[in-house]
């Protein structure tokens, strides 16, 4: 069976940003997003410090009607914070302030199972989205497995148009399309990325997380990240394996390579 991924890529912009621009788009707080299948348990741990352990309070958003599995089940060591569900049952449901307002006294907030592009459907540009954005503002954490729905847009494999579909924007000017199979990726992505005008983008493994605290990057798991430049009419791929530590600004403006 061919690997799955999470693509992210990066959002184009009429002119190369500055620094100040390229820094703005770092994400506040911590976020940890991961590839498709099993989260690796050093994301899972890092998660649970930054939402405060037992003096948290960790919302849990799922989407599915029949649970979610728990990312942190099996972690016996690790003390977990008090755990909110909420699930909103269409639009409607989600754009109610009341439906939210538990993430106001939050420390962190995980998306489990279910449909990200649906989950999108429901969420993106309500209410819920902009207290999450000020949940990482005041130093809180924000996770998903696959973590699809963070970005500022989705691409689903299924669209054939491969038209961006609105995200939560948590990583701003990202736009994050579905675990895909390998032998798709290329096309799929130089269809958005030129439809969108994307610079770059990431890849990231099954098994495999990234976290992202500020500008700083961290890849953990069994596979690696990899960063996505468009500057050429085919993509050009630089790996981050796992253990890697680097600068998100430097990756937005320097892709892969050092300047």
């Amino acid at each position: 069976m061919s690997a799955m991924y999470l693509v992210i890529t990066i959002l184009g912009l009429a002119a190369s940003p500055s620094g100040p621009e390229f820094a703005d788009m770092a994400p506040r707080g911590v976020l940890v997003v991961s590839g498709a299948g099993a989260v690796p348990d050093q994301a899972i741990r890092d998660f649970i410090s930054a939402a405060k352990s037992e003096k948290g309070h960790l919302v849990v958003i799922q989407g599915s009607a029949n649970g979610f599995s728990a990312p942190w089940k099996g972690l016996s060591e690790t003390t977990l914070p008090k755990i909110s569900i909420l699930q909103a049952r269409n639009r409607s449901e989600a754009e109610r302030p009341e439906f939210s307002e538990v993430i106001n006294k939050a420390t962190g907030v995980w998306f489990a199972d279910g449909s990200s592009g649906e989950m999108a459907a429901i969420y993106a540009g309500t209410p819920l989205a902009e207290r999450l954005s000020a949940l990482l503002g005041r130093g809180g954490v924000v996770g998903g497995a696959p973590g699809n729905i963070l970005g500022s847009a989705i691409i689903t494999d299924a669209n054939e148009k491969h038209e961006p579909k609105a995200g939560l924007g948590l990583l701003p000017g990202v736009i994050i399309s579905p675990e895909l199979k390998r032998e798709k990726f290329e096309q799929l992505i130089s269809k958005a990325a030129a439809r969108i005008q994307g610079r770059s983008g990431l890849v990231i493994d099954d098994q495999t997380a990234l976290i992202a605290r500020g500008r700083q990057i961290q890849v953990l798991g069994k596979g690696s990240a990899h960063w996505v430049s468009f500057n050429s009419e085919k993509p050009r791929v630089t790996t981050l394996p796992t253990g890697t530590r680097d600068d998100l600004v430097r990756l937005h403006r320097f892709g892969g390579n050092s300047p």
